[in-house]
């Protein structure tokens, strides 16, 4: 199978995530009902930034650091741009010094092939030389809300200015266009580097460049990997609605137990092995083989370099 897909449920409490033009927090109208959105390009930023954070070497330059300078990196998107500019990864600069000096010269960002697995997944254009352009081999969606956002009492402007509720969304890797873009140093370091991208892309979250409303991390609630024939993502129309003594995550996670059921009775085919973590109740009914994050994400590792 040509595909392997995760679908991400994570909770966001009121954190200054991803904003409009005119500067509210981003919410669009999805088949007939409002729901709070992260537009995936915000996502890709923030994956990307936390990556090259975990990869990156050598010293940073750019506006100083207060506090502490990971969680700074992680999170402020623009200021990690600002400063990581002339940062490498490990792995990439291993790379590059075995094409200058081995039979490989020129490929290190040469054709199609790339030895920098964020260009490999996330692509990369130069207008100038359509031809050393890379075609992207990750897809992230927008993450939406699974609900629709709470009603705002009287007075307050908490929903007004942050951004809260629980998100679905999906991350699908083309593992053969995976293989043809990137030309890691060796089967050892393509392996942690990819580890550190399945955890970006588990964990990473994009914000705004106003340091006092940084966000958090959650745990998510749930991860399920699968493997597809043809990428498919799940759905949550109409928007669930609260626990009796409230909260959005239980619906959630009975919802998409609903959908794969759905989607494995009408086609099995489209579905191989799959996998699931977090930290909801009730994951081992999801038809998927259940442990830790850590080890879900050796199993998507292994998915792709095997592939």
């Amino acid at each position: 199978m040509r595909y392997l897909t995760l679908h991400i449920i994570t909770p966001a409490l009121w954190s200054d995530l991803d904003r409009n033009d005119p500067g509210a927090p981003r919410r669009e109208t999805v088949a007939g009902a409002v729901r709070e959105v992260l537009s995936g390009e915000s996502l890709e930023r923030g994956i990307r930034a936390q990556f090259e954070d975990a990869s990156a070497v050598g010293e940073r330059v750019g506006p100083a650091n207060e506090g502490n300078a990971r969680e700074d990196n992680l999170f402020d998107t623009e200021k990690h741009a600002r400063s990581t500019d002339t940062s490498l990864s490990a792995t990439n600069i291993e790379t590059a010094a075995a094409t200058i000096a081995g039979p490989r010269a020129g490929t290190f960002s040469g054709g199609e092939r790339t030895g920098s697995l964020a260009a490999a997944s996330f692509g990369r254009t130069y207008s100038d030389a359509p031809d050393q352009s890379t075609v992207p081999a990750i897809a992230v969606s927008p993450a939406v809300s699974t609900h629709q956002p709470d009603p705002e009492p009287r007075g307050s402007t908490f929903s007004s200015t942050f951004t809260s509720g629980v998100f679905y969304r999906s991350v699908t890797i083309d593992r053969t266009q995976l293989h043809a873009n990137w030309s890691p140093a060796g089967p050892g370091d393509a392996a942690g580097e990819l580890a550190a991208m399945v955890m970006a892309l588990v964990y990473a979250v994009p914000a705004c460049d106003r340091s006092e409303n940084r966000p958090f991390t959650s745990a998510p609630l749930l991860v399920l990997a699968e493997e597809q024939h043809q990428p498919f993502a799940y759905s949550f129309d109409p928007p669930v609605r609260a626990a009796e003594l409230g909260g959005y995550g239980g619906p959630t996670l009975a919802s998409l137990r609903r959908q794969r059921e759905t989607a494995l009775r009408l086609r099995s085919h489209n579905f191989g092995l799959a996998a699931v973590a977090g930290t909801a109740d009730g994951l081992a009914h999801l038809q998927a083989t259940e442990g830790p994050l850590q080890s879900l994400v050796d199993t998507v590792v292994d998915g792709i370099l095997k592939h």
